[in-house]
């Protein structure tokens, strides 16, 4: 009885982790470029242990198609690059706004005899 007891556990631990795996395959979380749409495939052999694919590459890769998985997006290093020039690009424009802003308020309230700040 007891022998059976543990064949029936083991086949059911067995059934469960093959459902399970057979989710996490199925139902995979790929990390895509939300700019480029390029895949970071982190099973590919490089330096850091990541590299970016297209989404033709990563299925001939896998054998997976892309669009069967669900995605998380991010930034490939290009796109991050780009992104990071382009904020700080924004906020010293945003700054100089403030600055000119600033300025012509200060020219608008002496013009009008106000006390300037």
């Amino acid at each position: 009885m007891k022998t059976e007891r543990m064949a029936v556990d083991t086949l059911f631990d067995q059934i469960t982790h093959e459902a399970a795996s057979a989710l996490r395959k199925e139902t995979s979380m790929l990390p895509v470029c939300c700019l480029c749409g390029l895949i970071r495939d982190e099973i590919g052999a490089s330096l850091d242990g990541a590299r970016w694919v297209t989404q033709g590459t990563y299925r001939t890769t896998h054998s997976v198609n892309p669009a069967d998985c669900l995605h998380t997006h991010t930034y490939c290093p290009g796109c991050l690059t780009q992104v990071m020039e382009t904020m700080g690009a924004a906020q010293v424009l945003e700054a100089l706004m403030v600055t000119y802003q600033d300025a012509l308020s200060s020219v608008e309230r002496k013009h009008r005899g106000l006390p300037t700040e």
